[in-house]
């Protein structure tokens, strides 16, 4: 009998957690064979350096995912909706992890970049990973949750923040109400109104992420993401902290 949906979340982010660790640890060695960090060294693995970043990054992602389901369960909520997002995104990431991470266009980092391909094949192996790989991110899983979608169904968000709630709900309340003027925008080739924009405006849809444009009707909200190419977005950062290796997030600017 499959595992539930539950217990595979659980054990592939237990799995890619241990896969991290183990870059983590493979990248400290080289870097840092003395116990302090060696910055030619870090110079001349710069590229692996940063595929570290993005792997504990994506690993925080697939945590997150998870929590996020264990949130919406627990309030007895957890859907159809729910558990197809939730296996396709670890469906996709556990496949990064083992597959290559785009950094950028031209950027590809792969276990055997990291040294860490008996590692990845310990995550491979893992059974929670191997029914996530099979079944997560697959196109009848792709086109069940774009039929859902389409019939108003988006799941259930359960940010676990309130604030985050808040703030959510009136853009979302915006977006259904601009998102047919807007499409027939797009369709015909035609630039937004200026009407339109000053309406967005003062609603405080600008200048989000910028504090100097709160004079302008922004918040100074900053955005969340994965790449850290996009403006607002978070990406991965490896720094050492007294020698120790260590993981934290890198936030964009405009």
């Amino acid at each position: 009998m499959a595992e539930p949906l539950l217990t595979q979340l659980n054990r592939a982010t237990a799995a890619a957690e241990r896969y991290a660790e183990a870059v983590r640890n493979g990248l400290r060695s080289a870097l840092a064979p003395s116990g302090q960090l060696d910055s030619a060294l870090l110079e001349r693995e710069q590229f692996t350096a940063h595929g570290y970043a993005w792997v504990a990054t994506t690993v925080a992602a697939l945590r997150a995912v998870r929590d996020w389901v264990d949130r919406v369960n627990e309030a007895g909520q957890l859907g159809e909706a729910e558990r197809l997002i939730a296996a396709l995104g670890f469906g996709e990431y556990l496949a990064q992890l083992l597959g290559g991470i785009a950094m950028s266009q031209g950027e590809v980092i792969r276990p055997a970049d990291l040294g860490a391909t008996e590692a990845a094949t310990r995550l491979a192996a893992d059974e929670g990973v191997r029914a996530l790989l099979a079944n997560g991110n697959t196109p009848e899983t792709r086109a069940r949750i774009a039929q859902l979608a389409a019939d108003g169904v988006f799941g259930v968000t359960a940010l676990g923040d309130r604030t985050l709630e808040s703030v959510r709900e009136p853009f979302r309340r915006v977006a259904e109400e601009i998102a047919e003027p807007f499409h027939r925008l797009h369709l015909k080739d035609e630039l937004i109104p200026l009407d339109l924009i000053e309406r967005d405006r003062h609603r405080g849809t600008f200048g989000l992420k910028q504090p100097q444009f709160l004079r302008f009707g922004g918040n100074g909200i900053r955005g969340v993401g994965r790449n850290g190419a996009e403006d607002g977005a978070v990406g991965g950062l490896a720094y050492f902290d007294g020698g120790e290796l260590r993981f934290g997030v890198q936030i964009g600017h405009g």
